[in-house]
């Protein structure tokens, strides 16, 4: 369930809560409670502040939270600078502890003219205790993806994305690595 509301012309709030969490089925009967205050400062830049909270394990009580704030930035028109930081907690996770990680990306897309665009992006996770990865490490992520858009409704963008973790958890199990790399090309529809 979410409820929005437009304070003014500048900031906008919304409240949900929700049934489960990263997983498709729910796990136990706790709601998780969110809210989200958006500030437009300028025609250029968005601030979002948002919270996620509630129990989310199975056959507990404790609760995790994550905190998020984005930055949008529109800058001369075509290029578009989003920076994002992560901050979750959640108490009993780390065997009996409070787990924490945390998360900061930034990326940049360039209009290069009115159907061609190309975005790069670098991402950074640290899960001290292994909760939200199975491992304790941290992970670096780069990722470089043009874009061509053959009509206003057809879009195809390949991605290419090279990953780095402090720990093996790429590869399979007879080779294991700290690193991959991975592609990907996508056929967007919109209606």
């Amino acid at each position: 369930v979410r409820a929005a509301w437009t304070v003014n012309d500048h900031v906008t709030a919304t409240m949900l809560v929700v049934q489960g969490w990263d997983n498709v089925r729910d796990n136990n009967s706790g709601k998780s409670f969110g809210g989200q205050v958006a500030w437009t400062m300028s025609p250029a830049l968005t601030v979002t502040a948002n919270y996620l909270g509630g129990p989310e394990r199975a056959n507990t009580s404790d609760w995790r939270h994550l905190y998020n704030v984005v930055a949008v930035a529109h800058w001369r028109e075509r290029v578009t600078v989003t920076m994002s930081g992560d901050l979750g907690r959640e108490t009993g996770a780390a065997d009996g502890a409070t787990a924490m990680w945390q998360g900061v990306s930034t990326s940049a897309r360039m209009a290069i003219d009115d159907r061609n665009a190309v975005a790069a992006r670098i991402e950074w996770f640290n899960d001290r205790d292994g909760v939200r990865t199975g491992t304790p490490m941290h992970v670096t992520s780069w990722t470089l993806a043009p874009t061509h858009t053959f009509t206003p409704h057809v879009t195809v963008r390949a991605e290419g994305r090279f990953d780095q973790a402090s720990a093996a958890v790429f590869g399979s199990s007879t080779r294991p690595s700290t690193r991959q790399f991975t592609t990907a090309l996508n056929l967007l529809l919109g209606f």
